[in-house]
C-alpha cells in the first residue's frame, strides 16, 4: 500500500486515455470538471481546456445536467454507484444508453474532495457484462416508439412483470417513472431538431410524439425552463 502514496495520479489517468470506448472524468465538490479523458473530449467535440473549469450545465441539456448533479450530491455523501444504465446525449447528435460507475475521491485524511466517473456505451460492453435482456429490449422499445404512443403496459410485458412491479423497478433504477422518462427522451430529441434542423416547431412536435405545438411548448418549458422558440434562438 505504501507505494500507492508515491504514485503520480497523472500517470494513472494517462492509462485511461488509451482505453477505447471508456469515457472518464473527475469533478470537484462543486461539480466543476478537473479532468476528462480523450474519449470524453471526442464525444463532446471539445478540447481539454474547453472542459476543465466547466460544469454539466455548460455541456448538456438542463434536465440531464440536473440528473448528473443529483448523482454527484449522493456520491459526495459517500455513496458508490456501480454499472447503472442511463441515457446520455453527446454533441454528435447521438442519444444512447450507457453503463456508468461513479465513486467518491478522498484525500489522505479520508475526506471526500471530488468525484470520479466512467461510462461505456452498452453496445460496446462485452456480452457477459451487459444488463439483462429484458431491460435492453425496453430501451430499444423506447428508442423505436418515442415518436408515437408508448405503452408502459407493453414495457412491463417485455420484462414479464406486472404494471405496478415494473413501474417500481423502473423508478428505482432510473429515478423517474417510465412516462417521465419517455417525455424527457422526446424533449431531448426535440432539442436536437431545434438546433440541427430548420423545421417549423409544429412539425418537430408531431415528429416527436407531441400532439401539437402548444402541448410541446408546455412540456418543453417545464423540463428545460425555456420555450422551444427561445431555446432555438439561444443555441
Amino acid at each position: 500500500m505504501g507505494i500507492l502514496k508515491e504514485i503520480n495520479c497523472q500517470s494513472l489517468l494517462k492509462m485511461f486515455d488509451r482505453q477505447p470506448g471508456l469515457v472518464l472524468w473527475i469533478k470537484d465538490k462543486h461539480g466543476v470538471y478537473e479532468h476528462a479523458n480523450q474519449e470524453f473530449l471526442r464525444h463532446y467535440f471539445l478540447k481539454y481546456e474547453d472542459v476543465v473549469g466547466c460544469t454539466d450545465f455548460d455541456l448538456s441539456p438542463v434536465y440531464i445536467a440536473e440528473a448528473f448533479l443529483e448523482d454527484d450530491a449522493q456520491v459526495l455523501q459517500g455513496e458508490e454507484i456501480y454499472n447503472r444504465l442511463e441515457l446520455i446525449n453527446f454533441k454528435d447528435q447521438r442519444v444512447d444508453w450507457f453503463m456508468t460507475t461513479k465513486l467518491p475521491l478522498r484525500n489522505i485524511l479520508g475526506e471526500i474532495i471530488a468525484t470520479i466517473g466512467m461510462t461505456r456505451r452498452v453496445d460496446d460492453i462485452a456480452e457477459p457484462e451487459k444488463p439483462e435482456g429484458p431491460i435492453l429490449e425496453v430501451m430499444d422499445y423506447i428508442k423505436d416508439n418515442f415518436h408515437q404512443s408508448v405503452s408502459v403496459k407493453e414495457m412491463a410485458g417485455i420484462c414479464c412483470l406486472s404494471l405496478s412491479a415494473f413501474e417500481r423497478k423502473f423508478k428505482k433504477h432510473f429515478k423517474m417513472t417510465p412516462t417521465e422518462y419517455v417525455m424527457k427522451f422526446r424533449v431531448n430529441q426535440v432539442c436536437r431538431a431545434l438546433i440541427y434542423t430548420q423545421k417549423p416547431i409544429s412539425e418537430i412536435a408531431l415528429e416527436n410524439g407531441f400532439c401539437d405545438h402548444s402541448y410541446l411548448t408546455r412540456k418543453f418549458k417545464k423540463i428545460m425552463g425555456i420555450s422551444p422558440k427561445d431555446f432555438r434562438k439561444k443555441n
